[in-house]
């Protein structure tokens, strides 16, 4: 009986401590950005692009920022024509428009990715 009570517990401890996932919905904003680079661009400028991308997070109007390159995948379904994704979430569809325009953004469009790319992809939700 006691190792009963035992073995309960921890399944309701363990069961407890399990990370569950926060589903959301509403006016949140999500603007993700695929980016496939020349290909004579070399690391050094592709990391260059990369860490001067994570500066846009300081931007007024973006509440989060996730950034990463593409991983390669055997899988069909997984699509292969971009090298870098940032994803960023805004409060609402002004904000991101807002952020479209900030004098930040349009800079790093023209330094960073101006004749450095070889195509963009632009998801909003």
């Amino acid at each position: 009986m006691k190792l009963l009570l035992q073995i309960t517990l921890m399944v309701l401890f363990f069961s407890g401590c399990a990370a569950k996932p926060k589903l959301t919905e509403g006016n949140l904003v999500h603007h993700v950005v695929l980016v496939k680079f020349q290909s004579e661009l070399t690391d050094k400028e592709r990391r260059q692009i990369y860490d001067a991308s994570k500066k846009l997070a300081r931007i007024p109007y973006v509440r989060q920022m996730h950034i990463g390159w593409a991983i390669k995948s055997e899988r069909k379904i997984v699509d292969r024509n971009f090298d870098m994704g940032i994803t960023f979430v805004f409060k609402d569809k002004k904000a991101m428009n807002d952020y479209l325009v900030w004098p930040e953004h349009t800079a790093f469009v023209k330094k960073f990715l101006a004749g450095k790319i070889e195509s963009v992809k632009v998801y909003d939700y």
